[in-house]
């Protein structure tokens, strides 16, 4: 790989692991950019977003809009959480725009020229492909009870909630099998830093020497 080319690293796991804390260690300590792909979803899906006029022609039900047009996220969170088909059918509409959204984005950040770490943040990247488009996938680790924990603690989810998200997800092994290397989230700040610091440091050099 070229060095002048950003070093694109996907970053992955279960819901309530810590994606976003790790983020954002990777942006203060090594300079890292940050995609988040649920933020892009976000955006996208609101209004002047590409996938906003897709969403209107599929669920025309007035309900799910606010005034103004834009979705009104609590009823579609409660449409898509009580029905896989609506689920899925909104999933094929923003996950495309998204990838379209990040490949661009890439594609940029090569013309450019600009080298360092450039993450991608997505609990949904072993599903959507994006292990041919980054460099490589790491995953990021915290036991189910810890994941359970922070997600009623910062979220408010039900256990209801948290089964069917869980359930929706790839399992550890299927983590594990397909990600190149492993970031350890479940204890200190401090400790998942380390951990970060020597994982970076390793896979730089391993990465230096193709």
């Amino acid at each position: 790989m070229k060095q002048s080319e950003p070093w694109f690293i996907g970053l992955t796991g279960g819901a309530g692991c810590g994606k976003s804390r790790v983020c954002a260690l990777l942006a203060e300590h090594f300079g890292a950019g940050i995609l988040e792909a649920d933020k892009i979803a976000r955006d996208l899906c609101a209004p002047g977003g590409s996938c906003l006029p897709l969403i209107h022609e599929t669920f025309t039900d007035d309900s799910l809009y606010l005034p103004d047009g834009s979705m009104d996220r609590r009823a579609f969170g409660e449409l898509v959480f009580q029905d896989e088909k609506i689920r899925n059918q909104l999933n094929r509409i923003v996950y495309p725009e998204v990838k379209r959204y990040i490949i661009s984005r890439l594609e940029d950040e090569r013309l450019i020229g600009r080298p360092g770490m450039l993450v991608l943040e997505s609990a949904q990247l072993l599903e959507d492909g994006y292990d041919k488009i980054c460099d490589e996938l790491w995953y990021v680790y915290a036991s189910e009870s810890q994941r359970r924990q922070r997600l009623m603690e910062t979220r408010g989810y039900t256990t209801e909630k948290i089964d069917g998200l869980f359930r929706s997800q790839p399992t550890e092994e299927e983590f594990l099998s397909r990600c190149a290397a492993v970031v350890d989230n479940s204890g200190a700040l401090e400790d998942t830093l380390r951990a970060l610091k020597t994982l970076v440091r390793e896979r730089r050099n391993e990465r230096d020497t193709k």
